[in-house]
């Protein structure tokens, strides 16, 4: 959520200050945290799967502020 509120093209520009970048990326995750359904990790390699889910979200997070970019 806050890659994509750090590339989203609303925000970017230097009109809203970092911190209440993260402030809104942080009010937004909690929201998603009570909506998206819990997964519980069974796999023994938790660690690696922790972190490949983590860069994928980051990734996704990029690309979808890039698409706004391009779209805005």
């Amino acid at each position: 959520v806050t890659t994509f509120f750090m590339v989203f093209p609303l925000v970017e520009g230097g009109n809203i200050p970092n911190s209440a970048k993260v402030l809104l990326s942080l009010m937004v995750s909690i929201v998603l945290y009570n909506v998206v359904p819990k997964q519980i990790l069974t796999d023994p390699y938790v660690t690696e799967n922790l972190v490949l889910m983590i860069l994928r979200e980051i990734l996704v997070g990029i690309l979808v502020g890039f698409v706004a970019k391009i779209l805005f």
